[in-house]
Parts: C-alpha cells; sequence; structure tokens
C-alpha cells in the first residue's frame, strides 16, 4: 500500500472528528473519501462511463466491485449496488446475457460428493433382484 503524505491541516481534520465520533481513525478516513468520491464523480459525471445513470446505492459505501467489473464478471449491468457489491432483480438474473459462477468447494468436499454421486449411479445400474420387485 503506497504511503500518503497528509498534510497537518487534514490530519488535525481526521483526529478531531475520529475524537468527536468515537469511531476509529480508519473508519473515519474511509468515511471521508467515500463521500469525497461520491460528490466528485457525480458532480464531474453525473452518467456512468456507459453513458447510464449511475447505479442506486452505487455511492453508499466504496465498491467492492465496480460497475465495469460487474457487468464483465455477470453479463448484465447492474442497476442496484448494496453495501458496496453489486445486486440484480430477479428479471435481470433470467436475462439470456446473465451468467453466474458458482463458488468453488473445498476439494475434500468435492471428492466426497463424487464418491456419493458414483455410489448412487452404481446402486441404479446395479441388476435388481426378481424377489425386490
Amino acid at each position: 500500500m503506497p504511503i500518503v503524505d497528509v498534510n497537518d491541516t487534514t490530519f488535525r481534520m481526521l483526529n478531531e472528528l475520529t475524537a468527536s465520533t468515537h469511531v476509529p481513525f480508519q473508519d473515519v478516513l474511509n468515511r471521508a473519501v467515500t463521500e469525497f468520491r461520491r460528490q466528485t464523480l457525480q458532480r464531474e459525471s453525473p452518467l456512468a462511463p456507459d453513458g447510464l445513470a449511475w447505479p442506486e446505492g452505487y455511492f453508499d459505501n466504496p465498491p467492492k466491485m465496480t460497475l465495469e467489473e460487474a457487468t464483465a464478471e455477470y453479463g448484465v449491468r447492474p442497476t442496484i449496488y448494496f453495501k458496496g457489491w453489486p445486486a440484480y432483480t430477479t428479471a435481470e438474473t433470467q436475462r439470456p446475457e446473465f451468467k453466474c459462477r458458482m463458488p468453488e468447494e473445498a476439494p475434500e468436499l468435492e471428492a466426497q460428493w463424487e464418491a456419493e454421486i458414483v455410489a448412487w449411479e452404481n446402486a441404479q445400474n446395479a441388476p435388481r433382484s426378481p424377489a425386490a420387485s
């Protein structure tokens, strides 16, 4: 992480906010940067880079995934952000271009599932005795 040179006045203001709000210094700094980002981007560019309105909630928290990253990852532009994450409506997830990557499971869990699938398939393919019918 780069070292940032903060001038004395800014540092004093951040310390003042930390003391008066009883919030950790890093949280005060994050809130300040988040608010500055929101004000600057909305003032300088009322439209997102794709020419559409910024998604609702995009400026409420620092983005965990940018608009461009979310569109590339899921194939659909999010219209809402929640706590920094893109959120999709049911209608958006049903669009043909929407793609969702399933999270990877632990290798031992996948091996267990594979063994269960093989056992189930073997049981389905096993010859049945006439007495079982």
